[in-house]
């Protein structure tokens, strides 16, 4: 069958050295960005062991999404193979947005979804170009604006240390909370881990604080976790 080889060739060796090629690129951008943290955080005089606490929590925190994200992972390696599925998630991080992006491109090619014992080397060709495009426009904006972010930011708030705090506070929220309302209002599994994932990161906050000091760097991660789990459960039984 089609489909068979189609996927036999998405996971034969020259796309295992071209996606380990792409996965030890990352890695060594990530050395060197931490190595850079902290070259800088000597320069300007910050405690080292608040910088590792910081990076600590940060990856703690970072593991409720990635546990997401497996799931849909599994799938992009069941329809366009094991090597793409790991470079796409190595390098971009959103397999959710690259399943979506490449059953998009495959429809416009007349297959009803990725994978199938019809699917064609060059329906999978195309799907791999749609995720790239995809990809490139967060690459190409990041590259063009990061540098000048700070900047903007700085002349938002006209200079004030106060109202450039709340600037980014609002932010903040604004962000997460327009990550939440999406949610919302897309299943009852996604609402019940949206207000249990709250429920357990204000409690943390309010109560657990205040017995366990240690809960303020890690609340983020353990709420993270909580909701999905939550979602997972109602999610298993409608």
């Amino acid at each position: 069958m089609e489909g068979q080889h189609t996927l036999e060739v998405m996971n034969s060796w020259p796309f295992w050295v071209v996606g380990g090629l792409l996965v030890v690129w990352v890695l060594i951008q990530a050395i060197l960005y931490v190595r850079l943290s902290f070259k800088e955080a000597e320069r300007i005089g910050f405690p080292t062991k608040k910088l590792k606490t910081a990076m600590g929590n940060g990856a703690f925190a970072a593991i409720g999404p990635s546990m997401a994200s497996i799931a849909v992972l599994i799938a992009l390696m069941a329809v366009l193979g094991g090597p793409v599925a790991w470079h796409r998630d190595a390098v971009i991080g959103a397999p959710q947005t690259d399943l979506a992006a490449a059953t998009i491109g495959v429809q416009a090619l007349g297959f009803e979804e990725l994978g199938g014992p019809n699917f064609t080397l060059e329906a999978a060709a195309i799907a791999l170009l749609i995720m790239a495009i995809n990809g490139a426009g967060w690459l190409i904006i990041i590259t063009i604006f990061t540098p000048h972010l700070e900047t903007m930011r700085i002349k938002m708030s006209g200079g004030d240390a106060i109202w450039l705090g709340l600037l980014s506070t609002g932010a903040t929220l604004g962000v997460f909370g327009n990550f939440s309302a999406q949610r919302l209002v897309m299943g009852s599994d996604h609402a019940v881990g949206v207000i249990v994932a709250f429920v357990v990161q204000f409690s943390l906050d309010k109560w657990g604080v205040q017995r366990f000091n240690w809960l303020k760097s890690y609340s983020l991660g353990f709420s993270l976790a909580a909701g999905l789990f939550a979602a997972a459960v109602v999610g298993a039984n409608l």
